[in-house]
C-alpha cells in the first residue's frame, strides 16, 4: 500500500504543484514526500530565512487542517499508511492552496 499511495501521492502533488514558479522540486518515496520551496525555480537558490516562507506554508496548512512537521522551506509529507485516497487528494489541495497564498 505504501509504494501504491506513494506513488499516487507523488503523482497529484506533482500535477498540483510542479509548474509552480517556486516550487523547486517534488519528491517523494513510499509515502514519505517533500516540496521544495525556492526563491527562483531555474537556478534553485532560496528564500532569504528571514521572509520565513516556510513557516508561513506551515501556518496556512495548519489553518486548512493539514498538520505536518517542517525542514526550512522544504516541506515534508508522510501521511500514515491507512489514509484514504479522498485524504491524499485533500492534502494536495491544502499544500496546493497553501503554497498560492503565501506566493501568489
Amino acid at each position: 500500500q505504501a509504494a501504491e499511495k506513494g506513488t499516487y501521492l507523488l503523482n497529484k502533488l506533482r500535477a498540483a504543484l510542479a509548474d509552480h514558479p517556486h516550487v523547486g522540486d517534488v519528491r517523494g518515496k513510499g509515502l514519505m514526500c517533500a516540496i521544495e520551496i525556492v526563491q527562483d525555480k531555474i537556478t534553485k537558490s532560496e528564500f532569504p530565512a528571514t521572509d520565513n516562507i516556510g513557516t508561513r506554508i506551515h501556518e496556512e496548512t495548519q489553518k486548512r487542517g493539514l498538520v505536518s512537521r517542517l525542514r526550512g522551506d522544504v516541506y515534508p509529507l508522510a501521511p500514515p499508511i491507512v489514509t484514504t485516497y479522498e485524504q491524499l487528494d485533500r492534502c494536495v489541495e491544502i499544500l496546493d492552496e497553501s503554497v498560492r497564498a503565501v506566493l501568489r
